[in-house]
């Protein structure tokens, strides 16, 4: 029996013109398979070690229906994705760093982009040892 992708969990979040946009002109990856391999194959070399921001999607007959939104700047990026192996996530984006704080400033951006389509429940944390704001907080 095939599913409905409308009403699989309640949830559809394709994605849109908007959502790919806004991917690529904040330089994300294509989506990848959340797998050993891809994650060797997108962080060899000096990229083992890099920061920056992931998303990763589960998806169902080419539809979104989970996405959380995140960043790495304690661990390596390809460390912190690999804490998904075995999660409802199958699929992912990253996109680099220069810094903690552009790391944070991303992760705001995003969960502020996709907020109401993400399955992060809460803003970002502010950076440990700063007073850093959200820059993208309406309100």
């Amino acid at each position: 029996m095939q599913t409905d992708v409308s009403t699989f969990a309640g949830r559809k979040m394709d994605m849109s013109f908007r959502d790919y946009d806004y991917l690529q002109s904040h330089g994300y990856s294509d989506d990848l398979q959340l797998t050993q391999l891809d994650l060797d194959l997108a962080f060899a070399g000096a990229n083992a070690k890099k920061i920056g921001n992931y998303i990763v999607e589960e998806h169902f007959q080419g539809n979104v229906l989970h996405r959380k939104v995140g960043q790495a700047d304690k661990q390596p990026l390809k460390d912190r994705l690999a804490t998904y192996f075995g999660s409802r996530y199958t699929r992912f984006r990253y996109k680099f760093a220069g810094s903690a704080q552009a790391a944070y400033d991303q992760e705001c951006r995003d969960y502020h982009h996709f907020d109401g389509r993400s399955d992060n429940e809460n803003h970002p944390d502010t950076l440990d040892g700063t007073k850093l704001t959200c820059p993208h907080r309406i309100g």
